[in-house]
């Protein structure tokens, strides 16, 4: 049986071909191809048999044949096979991004079918070789090999099947398939009672997407599949004529991501809104409600203020708070000044006409460092002046020299110390950063970097530079001149008046990076040959990564447009990485703890196309590259990311015209992007915990939660439809990751709300949480909030949260650290269920620093991360990320002595016993009393105490410790005393133990000496 290809598949083959262009270096999709028909020259013509996202059948029967022209007696083409090598194709023969796809070499320019039979299917298509498409991808749709049918179904006659996919022939679990009998093609559609098992869910697993219903009466019927809101309908007039069932292609009508996918996949994923994960996870605590305090005021930021407190920032007035929540002070902002204003920042900017400058609103919010208590923060004119955000009204006719944007510093006793005045020019968008380093205060305003001392006395600046300066721990400066750009031919939005009355300024970086030394003079200058390219750096990491070009230990990174060149701070090049056009750095994790750099290159712009991940090491190589979804990086869904592992929300049910009850969830997970793995994921689906009709005293609950200068529709009244009907739900989502120490946070904030907004009439639904997770994402706590959250902090184990009518709160629990044993098995069980695996482990042994940790743990067996990262001279996030992975690749294994987490090698080297004496020997003071047990058997409590140098209280309680594990034995002496031996098998491992432990505390195994 022939089956020609569906307009569908054609349609997005030919998407495909559009994007697709091939590189030796990487995968780099630009190229279209034209329509012509010389045939003076030979190309190339590669053809692939898709299934899924990135699945292609690799050992089809593939033909290539010259069109001859349209047969009017046949009623189609007449096909020629083409004469060159190698064809037919009978596999694969070139592998592209790692998909297996087939190329036909030397095909000279013309019209050619393309004809694929596997097994009894056959599919074709359609292209041309022409000059400009030897590179193009042409794909086809095919059906997955691997669909399996469960041994329990029989598919005979009297049977319809199928599997649902999505748009990229990927099979989707879990969607809700039914069948309804209807009176002929047009009929009203009644279910169909008589069949069992109707509706049904589409497998999972090995049966991912598969459906089938038994003992279907001929007739017509209409068969629906849905799944997250999205639907796919047949009509068909089943005749029962077909011996092995009837099949029903059920292609529902959006790509189903990798991540949801593999959330359907792995095992132990959970619901962290309800309460089943924490009543069965190790980790879990109840989380403890440190302190709340009512500002009655709206809250859009809080930051720690590095004295044990937290600075609060309301509409015009900045508050502090003390470690119990107490205020200590607040400060009103004068009223020439505005505290809060939208925020605009560069993305990744192109550099070159036609494009134009590439910019996010962040909304308003205040720009500010804190430093030991002092708080400096940026005030802007309370006042109407032109702008991005009204179009530069007002150009030409505003007095600017009446107007003034200053920095203020603040002490800790809310005294103000200083303003410092800024330029009054106007940048394209203001940008403006502050960072308070050592002794000085670093300003970025109006492309001039400015140095100012802790008294807010101006030491320097350093005019015309494109972004804000390096600074290095000496306070040397390394910036990037400024190039000007005309926007007025590459934009629509910008009057040229705003240009023309020169208060617009847009500049862009230059060939150029310079050195400036702590006084303020030049040190040298270096023209790197190419332009560099500014970079959107995420709000999380901008203090530290947002300057150009970056810098971190000695050496700067400059970003280009097809790569980075790192220098050292002489201005020497260390090394060149030239990856190919487009590339960026990675917004959320440029540079790691190990100088490892992460660049990014996007082959889509939806949020289902793919971006390639490389990581560099310190010499430019690339050690590890990762294909993930585009959703996982993107701005939108505020992801964090920490040592090589990415940790994302993605929000779901974002449907605006369904009743406010249909709530929005989310997927939160981590990804390992050195092995290419998801680490673990679960759901966030809290459903509606508030519903509410909006009236006057409750409307702040939303208003506080929604900036207005980013969702101005939420203003009240009945005049704003904008063509959207009264009633129609509107619905506004934040999601924010927060890793801190040993503790994942996330913040899930999710709004429905009937709009327009009519008090005492429109109803509205939401819900807000915090949830905290473990690195190993085992489930910690979750905090429900009685109404929106507008801001949040965290710190280790207390994160601090502001909620609609201006409260703060903190709330804090216990959490032990490292992995335990239910967690361990959760995660290796994830692993060994989930594809990418093998790619994960053949990497283990390729990162140096991994390999490190391996010997360490070998040579040291017992030790804790803070041993291993003193003695590897390595930090704490680094040696905690590579144990993690050991740990859930089976290289290294964790034992918790009740205090600490400790690791061992992972060869059934040591059993629980003896990792538990060797743990109770680390500790210094369990260990020494081991120690004097094993030279001194029959030691007495009072005699130990003498020789050990402590009280007898506490000699007593590490006895008891000791004796109830089975390391210590009591006995009684017919003269009444009590005496303490070592049990049989622990004299036997103390002995064989103490050669790794070595000296405790400067003492040898035998002697005395202080705990």
């Amino acid at each position: 049986m022939k089956t020609s290809v569906s307009l569908k598949a054609i349609l997005l083959a030919g998407l495909l071909c559009l994007l697709a262009i091939a590189s030796d270096t990487a995968c780099v999709y630009a190229q279209s191809f034209s329509n012509n028909s010389s045939e003076q020259s030979t190309g190339t013509i590669t053809f692939g048999l898709q299934y899924g996202r990135h699945e292609y059948l690799a050992d089809a029967n593939v033909a290539l044949y010259r069109m001859l022209g349209y047969n009017v007696s046949t009623g189609h083409d007449d096909l020629e096979l083409v004469n060159i090598p190698g064809n037919p194709l009978n596999a694969s023969n070139v592998v592209f991004c790692g998909d297996s796809l087939y190329r036909f070499y030397g095909v000279p320019y013309g019209d050619y079918e393309i004809v694929a039979t596997r097994e009894d299917k056959t599919w074709q298509a359609f292209t041309s070789s022409t000059p400009d498409s030897a590179d193009c991808v042409l794909s086809v749709m095919v059906d997955n090999p691997g669909n399996k049918v469960p041994g329990t179904v029989n598919l005979d006659r009297n049977t319809i099947y199928g599997w649902t996919t999505d748009i990229y022939g990927s099979n989707i679990g879990n969607a809700t398939v039914t069948l309804f009998r209807q009176n002929g093609r047009y009929g009203t559609p009644v279910l169909a009672t008589e069949i069992e098992n109707n509706p049904v869910m589409s497998g999972t697993g090995d049966y991912r997407g598969f459906y089938s219903f038994g003992n279907v009466s001929p007739g017509w019927y209409k068969l629906t599949a849905v799944k997250d809101s999205q639907i796919v309908e047949w009509v068909l007039d089943f005749r029962a004529d077909e011996e092995n069932g009837r099949r029903v292609y059920t292609t529902l009508p959006y790509g189903m991501t990798w991540l949801e996918r593999a959330v359907e996949e792995l095992p132990g994923v959970s619901n962290l809104s309800s309460d089943a994960p924490y009543a069965v996870s190790q980790n879990s605590s109840s989380p403890e409600d440190l302190w709340t305090t009512s500002l009655n005021d709206t809250i859009r930021s809080i930051t720690q203020d590095g004295k044990g407190g937290l600075f609060a920032f309301g509409q015009r007035t900045v508050y502090s708070l003390d470690e119990a929540g107490k205020q200590r002070w607040s400060y009103e902002i004068p009223s020439q000044w505005r505290l809060n204003r939208p925020c605009w920042r560069n993305l990744y900017d192109m550099n070159e006409p036609p494009y134009g400058p590439n910019l996010m609103k962040m909304g308003s919010r205040p720009i500010y460092d804190v430093k030991d208590g002092y708080l400096y923060v940026y005030l802007t004119p309370n006042a109407s002046y032109p702008t991005l955000d009204n179009d530069y009204q007002g150009a030409g006719s505003v007095d600017m020299a009446a107007l003034s944007w200053v920095v203020m510093a603040i002490s800790p006793e809310g005294k103000v110390l200083w303003t410092l005045p800024l330029p009054t020019g106007i940048e394209f968008a203001d940008t403006t950063t502050i960072r308070a380093l050592g002794d000085r205060v670093y300003v970025f305003h109006d492309y001039t970097e400015i140095v100012a001392d802790k008294n807010g006395k101006v030491l320097f600046t350093i005019p015309d530079i494109s972004d804000p300066a390096a600074v290095d721990e000496a306070g040397n400066l390394y910036v990037t001149p400024a190039t000007p750009r005309d926007m007025r031919s590459s934009t629509r939005r910008y009057t040229d008046s705003a240009f023309d009355y020169g208060i617009l300024d847009y500049r862009v970086p230059s060939r150029i990076v310079e050195a400036y030394s702590n006084d303020g003079t030049r040190s040298w200058s270096i023209d790197i040959g190419t332009e560099i390219i500014r970079q959107y750096i995420a709000e999380e990491v901008r203090q530290q990564y947002g300057s150009l070009p970056l810098y971190q230990q000695d050496t700067l990174y400059v970003p280009v447009r097809d790569g980075v060149l790192a220098y050292s701070t002489n201005g020497s090049l260390k090394w060149s990485a030239r990856m190919g056009e487009a590339y960026k750095l990675f917004m959320h994790m440029p540079i790691d703890s190990e100088n490892n750099v992460y660049l990014a290159y996007d082959e889509g712009s939806s949020s289902l196309g793919d971006t390639w991940l490389h990581v560099l090491n310190d010499e430019g190589n690339v050690i590890a590259d990762s294909r993930v979804y585009s959703e996982i990086i993107d701005s939108r869904t505020s992801p964090a990311a920490r040592d090589g592992i990415i940790y994302y929300v993605i929000t779901r049910n974002l449907d605006w015209e369904v009743p406010v009850e249909n709530m929005p969830y989310a997927i939160v997970a981590a990804y390992d992007i050195y092995n290419d793995t998801i680490l673990w994921a679960h759901t966030i689906n809290p459903g509606v915990e508030h519903e509410i009709v909006i009236d006057a005293d409750n409307v702040g609950e939303i208003t506080d939660f929604i900036d207005p200068d980013e969702y101005p529709d939420v203003l009240l009244g009945t005049n704003l439809t904008r063509g959207v009907s009264p009633g129609t739900a509107n619905r506004v989502v934040f999601t924010e990751v927060r890793p801190s120490g040993d503790v994942i946070y996330v913040s899930f904030r999710a709004l429905k709300y009937e709009y327009p907004v009519i008090l005492g009439t429109s109803r509205a639904a939401y819900a807000s949480d915090i949830y905290a997770l473990s690195l190993n994402g085992t489930p910690v706590y979750r905090t429900k909030t009685s109404s929106l959250i507008t801001a949040m902090a965290v710190n280790n184990s207390t994160v601090f949260f502001s909620t609609g009518g201006g409260n703060i709160s903190a709330v804090a629990a216990g959490i032990v650290a490292g992995l335990t044993l239910l967690a361990t098995i959760a995660i290796v069980a994830k692993f060994l269920l989930f594809g990418t695996v093998s790619r994960g482990r053949a990497r283990l042994d390729s990162n140096e620093n991994r390999n490190r940790v391996v010997a360490f743990v070998k040579e040291h067996p017992g030790s804790t991360l803070y041993e291993i990262s003193r003695s590897t001279n390595m930090n704490m996030g680094t040696v905690r990320y590579h144990a993690f992975i050991l740990s859930i690749n089976h290289k290294i294994t964790t034992f918790s002595d009740g205090k600490f987490v400790r690791y061992f090698p992972n060869s059934n080297t040591y059993s629980k016993e003896d990792q538990q004496i060797i743990s109770l020997m680390r500790r210094v003071a369990t260990g020494r009393i081991i120690n004097a047990l094993l030279d001194a058997p029959g030691i007495s409590n009072a005699d130990l105490c003498e020789r050990l140098g402590q009280p007898e209280s506490a000699i007593s309680k590490l006895l008891k410790v000791l004796t109830l594990k089975g390391i210590a034995v009591r006995e009684n002496t017919p003269d009444g005393r009590q005496i303490y031996y070592l049990s049989d098998a622990a004299v036997e491992k103390a002995a064989r133990f103490f050669r790794y432990i070595g000296d405790i505390d400067g003492t040898t195994p035998g002697s005395s000496g202080r705990f």
